[in-house]
């Protein structure tokens, strides 16, 4: 750098050390505050979810953290004071949870249309979980202004939608109804 206001070499390379570290300094908590953000908005809309459809005190954690010099994130469930893996430790009725809230959240978090397309959302529950989640969905949609478009051969599902279009195959045709 050449001198500036009669600063030597040195001082001038010194002074543009300390301000690009300081640079660095704001822009780490400008995204550790976007990170908290981020988390929280995650961690409220799933974890809601979660305990309404199992009934159980079920937290989902999103933890930014960092490592090799990125940051990265962790997500798992918090039950009690243990914390589980979702895919490995709990069963596909909870990753299916997970996975179709966090899919609502990143939408609803850009400038896109609010509509999700799924293929069978709930595969991995039971009759009494399925409904109670379609509940989570309806109030979801509603609260979030969301439309869920989705293939499902679940009965509660159906039941539960507002508006169905039943869709047969007949050799090489697909045939649409409205049910």
């Amino acid at each position: 750098f050449p001198s500036h206001d009669n600063l030597s070499d040195t001082e001038a390379l010194d002074k543009g050390i300390i301000a690009n570290d300081e640079q660095r300094s704001i822009a780490r908590k400008a995204a550790k505050l976007v990170q908290d953000n981020l988390a929280s908005k995650l961690s409220g809309i799933v974890s809601k979810a979660l305990s309404t459809v199992f009934e159980e005190d079920i937290k989902f954690v999103v933890n930014f953290v960092e490592r090799r010099g990125v940051s990265e994130c962790d997500l798992f469930l918090r039950i009690g004071d243990y914390d589980y893996d979702i895919l490995n430790e709990h069963g596909g009725g909870v990753a299916d949870v997970c996975s179709l809230c966090l899919q609502m959240a990143f939408i609803m978090m850009s400038d896109v249309s609010r509509t999700l397309i799924i293929d069978e959302p709930a595969r991995h529950m039971n009759e009494v979980s399925e409904e109670r989640f379609i509940s989570v969905l309806r109030e979801l949609c509603k609260e979030l202004s969301f439309t869920i478009i989705m293939v499902s051969h679940s009965q509660a599902f159906v039941d539960g939608s507002d508006k169905v279009f039943k869709v047969v195959k007949k050799g090489e045709d697909s045939y649409v109804s409205n049910n």
